[in-house]
């Protein structure tokens, strides 16, 4: 019998009955406060990944090119999965924000559950992943090479997205620490197990640095999966929380669930597949092209996990207004978010434009890539600005409950602007590098315009419940 506890009192039961910040400087305080350890969450995902890039660009730019294309197919299908996933962050902390605590228990199984399911339609569909690219017109070697990334990195799908199901979960209940801290621990353990089966293990080096290394990061993927839920198992107050059984309301909110995460897992499928696209291009221009192209994804990706991680936050603080009906502390808690997202990513912007060289070297050891990553960083800048802004926007357009408009819009951005700006500019322009990161800029910056007209309509209207 687990009956409740004073020492674990649900910690979001705080955001529903403290006082709502009234103040510029009380939102700035409150939005900081979970922001922080969610950005640096977030950014250790990524610098997992970068971590990768950098290990691998010791061994060879073939071997880099290899684990930049075989991510194309596997991030299709973790930023969908995610985006789906995403569904639970405004109905836990909605639910958090009217006191429904028992609801968010539910909600936390039944996208553990999805996320799973997710993961193993993507294992099965990336066990083709050499036909997938060979169809894509890459190079037989490029394709083989990528296969064996794609097929390591698909063995721990399931787990990852599992993990970010409990993540989000503890992001929305305003705990995000423990993901923090894990993913930490993750990073050192990734580093470890890359040396050990890049350069340690005999025979696995021969099947190349770059498969070694998904092999190793889908280990720790597992470790993070397992780490986190049994974490919220043993500390959080089962019969507070609702966990531990789904209950007669289990099939209404899973399809809730999927309601509201299914236009955001669209979202961002379609743009990941323009970025995927782009991926493609930066293909056909060679393999130098393609390895720079890979480390400044990585880069660009890891300010976006900054954004992102302010993002989640605004999105919380907005759906916790949302569920207290508080239509002031909605618009306040949007518009705090976005201003700090807009300094966050001009500074970042800056960084690269004073000292473009040394972000080049760290990501490539070979002199000829590291040169042409560093002399695209200017544009890159820009992409790190209107990338930031655009997911600030979506995600106070998700905590507000808004739902397959924004999907629309960002379709319009990313499929009809992004992707054929980038192939304009790089392949029929003859551009090469610059055309594709001006054309990824252009996207963004569309988006960043059309959410951001949706945004000022919808909390116009106030606050509406999922």
């Amino acid at each position: 019998m687990n009956r409740a506890d004073p020492a674990r009192e649900p910690a979001s039961r705080e955001p529903a009955s403290r006082e709502p910040a009234r103040t510029a400087g009380a939102h700035v305080a409150r939005t900081l406060r979970l922001a922080v350890p969610l950005m640096l969450g977030r950014a250790g995902v990524l610098l997992m990944v970068a971590i990768d890039t950098v290990m691998i660009g010791r061994v060879a730019a073939d071997e880099v090119a290899f684990y930049g294309m075989g991510g194309v197919p596997f991030l299709f299908f973790l930023i969908s999965g995610v985006g789906v996933l995403t569904g639970a962050v405004p109905l836990v902390a909605q639910a958090a924000g009217a006191g429904r605590m028992q609801d968010c228990g539910r909600i936390w199984l039944l996208a553990m559950a999805t996320g799973f399911l997710f993961g193993l339609l993507g294992m099965a569909i990336l066990s083709q992943a050499e036909t997938l690219l060979l169809m894509a017109g890459q190079e037989a070697p490029l394709a083989a090479g990528a296969a064996r990334v794609s097929w390591h990195l698909a063995l721990g799908l399931p787990f990852l997205l599992m993990h970010y199901a409990s993540a989000s979960f503890m992001e929305a209940l305003g705990r995000p620490l423990p993901g923090m801290v894990l993913m930490a621990i993750a990073n050192i353990l990734n580093a470890a197990l890359n040396w050990l089966l890049m350069f340690e293990v005999p025979g696995i080096e021969a099947d190349g640095g770059a498969s070694a290394a998904a092999l190793a990061t889908t280990i720790v993927r597992v470790f993070l999966f397992i780490g986190l839920s049994s974490f919220i198992l043993v500390s959080l107050d089962h019969a507070a929380y609702g966990i531990g059984r789904i209950g007669p309301r289990g099939p209404v909110d899973w399809m809730k669930l999927l309601k509201t995460g299914l236009p955001f897992g669209v979202a961002q499928g379609i743009e990941t597949s323009s970025f995927q696209a782009v991926a493609i291009f930066a293909g056909w221009l060679g393999t130098l092209p393609m390895a720079a192209y890979t480390a400044v994804v990585n880069l660009v990706a890891m300010f976006y996990m900054l954004s992102s991680g302010l993002a989640v936050a605004t999105s919380i603080r907005v759906a916790n207004a949302v569920g207290r009906n508080d239509d002031d502390g909605m618009r306040e808690a949007a518009a705090t978010g976005f201003r700090m997202t807009l300094v966050l990513t001009v500074v970042l912007a800056f960084l690269l434009w004073l000292a473009p060289t040394p972000f080049a070297r760290f990501y490539l050891g070979e002199p000829q890539a590291a040169r042409l990553m560093a002399s695209v960083l200017w544009v890159v800048g820009l992409v790190v600005i209107f990338d930031g802004t655009q997911v600030m926007l979506m995600s106070v357009l998700r905590g507000a409950s808004d739902r397959w408009v924004p999907t629309g819009l960002h379709l319009v951005a990313c499929a009809f602007v992004l992707a054929p700006s980038a192939w304009l500019l790089a392949i029929v322009a003859g551009l090469g590098l610059h055309g594709l990161l001006a054309g990824m800029a252009t996207g963004l910056f569309a988006a960043t315009c059309l959410l951001g007209r949706r945004k000022s309509r919808i909390l116009a209207l106030g606050a509406r419940q999922l």
